[in-house]
């Protein structure tokens, strides 16, 4: 079980097997205050969160993302499209490699039909590797999908295996997603190892069995 704790809270935010938070916060000075908290302590590393895993307590700076636009979900494609190939292409299988060499002889070949044909030779690097053969296509983490359930759930899991992130907040997420399609957003993040928290401004919404609600009025009283 996971659990967040910051002082201006009684109850303790939890993330575990069967459960998850949602965090209303009704009171809009308090609702930035939170957030800029959030954001502040992942940048710089200080601040009041508290992150707990199995009881002993984890870095909250290194494992933890805001997403205060879920429809605009902030990444450096690039980046991690990056660091994701260079992971895949250190560890290529038997086969992978031997594709690898087969392709390499093909190039070979091709361009050395243009040096039999052509009035000006053509040098070129006999030696490819996966990781720059697979940039010389354009090759990139898909991001294909239009449907926004889908594409969040690719964008998070993306930034959690690049970046190690275990723990995601995620705001207002209910004002676009349906109940049963949030249990399915819940259950797919526990499958990939990670979890999130949500945080919204509207009490309104309903609340599912698997759901701790903690609210905290406009009078600041926490329910």
């Amino acid at each position: 079980m996971t659990e967040i704790k910051h002082p201006l809270l009684n109850q303790s935010l939890i993330w575990s097997d069967n459960l998850y938070t949602c965090l209303n916060i009704e009171n809009p000075h308090f609702l930035l205050t939170f957030l800029g908290e959030i954001a502040e302590q992942i940048q710089n590393g200080d601040g009041r969160f508290i992150l707990i895993e199995d009881g002993a307590e984890s870095s909250f700076a290194k494992k933890c993302f805001l997403v205060t636009d879920p429809l605009s979900l902030k990444r450096d494609e690039k980046k991690e499209t990056t660091a994701y190939i260079k992971e895949i292409t250190a560890k290529l299988t038997d086969d992978q490699m031997e594709m690898l060499a087969d392709i390499n002889r093909d190039i070979s070949n091709f361009v050395s039909s243009f040096n039999e044909s052509g009035p000006l030779p053509i040098d070129f690097d006999k030696d490819i590797n996966a990781q720059n053969l697979l940039k010389s296509i354009g090759a990139s983490i898909s991001t294909q999908s239009e449907e926004f359930l889908t594409s969040l759930l690719d964008g998070l899991k993306a930034i959690s295996h690049i970046y190690k992130i275990g723990y995601f907040f995620i705001c207002h997420l209910k004002a676009y997603l349906t109940q049963e399609e949030i249990q399915k957003l819940i259950s797919e993040c526990r499958k990939n190892d990670f979890g999130i928290f949500l945080i919204e401004s509207n009490q309104g919404y309903p609340v599912e069995n698997a759901e701790k609600s903690i609210t905290v009025d406009r009078d600041l009283a926490e329910i």
